[in-house]
């Protein structure tokens, strides 16, 4: 894998096996993540940390909002595939919104 990170890939700060069947990934952490913004399922202090992303929104407005957030998903897989790796998993609980979005792991 390459040196190079990518603003919409979370980082992996370690992985490792804790027993035989017990595995883990130690990675940055994410308050918000895109299955949560599409059912609008956040707390007080998830409005407080990200208003831009919690406020209710005219449906065009909210519209460009899903139009970035589409740019970001496909920007990192792209980064991710460069680097000839796959995702293997993407779905929206798996997808994290930050202020630009950090969408994925790196492995």
């Amino acid at each position: 894998m390459t040196s190079n990170t990518h603003k919409n890939i979370v980082s992996v700060f370690a992985y490792g096996n804790l027993a035989h069947f017990l595995y883990y990934i130690d990675m940055e952490l994410c308050d918000l993540n895109l299955d949560r913004w599409i059912y609008r399922k956040w707390d007080e202090n998830t409005v407080k940390k990200f208003p831009h992303l919690t406020v209710e929104l005219p449906p065009r407005m909210r519209l460009g909002q899903v139009w970035d957030i589409m740019e970001d998903i496909t920007s990192a897989v792209a980064f991710i595939h460069d680097d000839h790796e796959i995702h293997r998993d993407l779905k929206p609980s798996n997808g994290t919104l930050t202020t630009p979005s950090s969408l994925f792991s790196d492995r």
